[in-house]
């Protein structure tokens, strides 16, 4: 590479060290990772909104340096669509392949909009550029751009449900039958070679952080109208029977759901 084309490598990623690209990185993510779960307030996600049209824009014209106006008009129409209930399918249908990506439809968001012109004028403007490496700064910020599309999540619990099913086999059957779904969902699970179980407790772990993967019911543990607090499904039921027949009563369900999502998960 001669000393020219070097030169205009370099300008091209003096925009990602610049002052107020690094401080918008620092209060996307901030922001995305502190703030909102903390506060919650709708200011957490106009100051997302603000930080990320300011530095979208540019990193974009890292990535191409000839389409600098584009840029600004794909983010700001981007944008736009994003806040519109129209993008409902696209995410649902990104959520299907179980990317959790997720936006609160709020039409004042679109005044923060604002912001593009005022990044266009500081890309335009003399600015420095701290000693920072911009192959770091630009993963940093790819990662920031994708984080802020996922939206915090809490568990939501659906009581009373009392959902009974009823089964020709035995009780036993029944609890070997939920256990052998449990042990065929790890032996397909492609981190089976990260899962331990153990025999003592009959639950199914990750060898290093030791969080619970599947747990196995033992009958000889478990009464009739015991409730089971089924952690690895988030349910909770109860199993009754004899030698002949079975049932099975589905009490309480939790799904983790984003935090601001109005949604009725209890059919689902």
């Amino acid at each position: 590479m001669d000393d020219l084309a070097q030169f205009e490598l370099k300008s091209r990623y003096k925009i990602l060290k610049s002052p107020l690209f690094v401080l918008g990185l620092v209060l996307l993510l901030v922001n995305d990772f502190y703030l909102k779960s903390e506060f919650g307030k709708w200011w957490t996600g106009k100051l997302s909104d603000i930080a990320g049209l300011f530095i979208f824009p540019l990193f974009l014209t890292v990535l191409f340096p000839k389409r600098v106006k584009e840029s600004f008009i794909f983010t700001g129409l981007g944008f736009t669509l994003w806040k519109l209930p129209q993008a409902d399918s696209i995410i649902d249908f990104i959520n299907e392949f179980g990317i959790p990506i997720g936006r609160t439809i709020d039409h004042s968001d679109l005044l923060t909009l604002f912001t593009l012109p005022i990044s266009y004028i500081y890309l335009k403007s003399e600015y420095f550029a701290f000693r920072i490496n911009h192959h770091s700064l630009a993963l940093i910020s790819f990662f920031a751009f994708c984080a802020t599309t996922i939206p915090p999540h809490q568990e939501k619990k659906y009581v009373d449900i009392n959902k009974v099913y009823e089964f020709d086999f035995s009780r036993s059957s029944l609890i070997e039958r939920l256990n052998r779904l449990s042990a065929k969902k790890i032996y397909k699970s492609p981190e089976y070679p990260e899962i331990q179980f153990k025999s003592e407790s009959n639950l199914f772990h990750y060898k290093m952080s030791g969080d619970t993967v599947a747990v196995l019911l033992d009958e000889s543990k478990i009464s009739d109208g015991d409730t089971i607090h089924y952690e690895t499904v988030v349910a909770d039921f109860i199993i009754t029977g004899n030698d002949s027949s079975s049932s099975l009563k589905f009490i309480t369900a939790y799904k983790f759901a984003p935090v601001y999502s109005d949604k009725d998960y209890r059919k689902k």
